[in-house]
């Protein structure tokens, strides 16, 4: 029996407390639910909890996850991340889905101010039901004189990399946040980690996949079929209801 959505969302916003517990070396806030809409229970959002002390929040609900360079006291910090995920259980199988995320480095150059000015870095963002351009996507907070030669070279405007919709994945197969975490140590940007905290990624990282692709056998079931026969499994169709 598939759980409700509150108890999906509660799971969700634990595996995410676990992950930035197991992999930073000190105190981060833990992620909660928050409904969407008033009266309504149908569509949650899951972020970390807001840390007062901190003044430094995507909105009065949720805040982003300090990275707190080796050496560095609290309210020092110069870059942070951003998860928000807002969720549903509208799957035919009534499995929880991630309706939009954003997830992505923000940097404060002068923290020791007083006065907050964070700027996103990078953007990774996912909007299942978006019209138009790819549901899963980068932002990249840039500037680029071959990018916009090449939109003046199709009649249009100058644009900004932050403007565009730089297509990654697809729907099922995505960015993660541990995949953003680890680009961070790959580029050097960000290296204060606990020991071993790539085991615990990956960790999470199968688990996603298994569920991806668990995902992916409900919607294309004769592909998944016909890819276990292949490897000796025995399949057979279900009866015709």
């Amino acid at each position: 029996m598939i759980a409700p959505l509150e108890e999906q969302a509660a799971n969700f916003a634990k595996t995410l407390t676990d992950i930035f517990t197991a992999v930073l070396p000190y105190e981060v806030p833990a992620f909660h639910c928050q409904n969407v809409r008033p009266n309504k229970a149908d569509r949650l959002q899951v972020g970390p909890r807001l840390d007062e002390s901190l003044s430094k929040h995507n909105d009065s609900l949720f805040s982003h996850i300090m990275l707190r360079d080796k050496g560095q006291q609290v309210g020092e910090e110069c870059l942070s991340l951003k998860a928000l995920f807002t969720v549903d259980n509208n799957d035919p199988d009534g499995h929880m889905r991630v309706l939009r995320s954003t997830m992505g480095l923000w940097l404060d150059a002068s923290p020791q101010q007083g006065q907050t000015r964070q700027r996103p870095v990078f953007r990774v963002e996912f909007e299942r039901n978006k019209r138009n351009g790819p549901p899963a996507h980068i932002h990249f907070h840039a500037e680029s004189a071959e990018l916009s030669w090449l939109y003046g070279r199709a009649g249009k405007p100058m644009v900004s990399m932050s403007e565009v919709h730089f297509p990654v994945g697809s729907t099922r197969f995505r960015p993660t946040i541990e995949d953003v975490l680890k680009f961070l140590d790959d580029e050097d940007l960000f290296t204060n980690w606990k020991p071993e905290w790539r085991n615990r990624l990956k960790e999470t990282l199968d688990d996603w996949h298994q569920a991806q692709a668990a995902a992916a056998a409900r919607t294309f079931p004769e592909a998944a079929a016909e890819a276990l026969r292949k490897k000796g499994y025995i399949v057979t169709a279900p009866p015709d209801n």
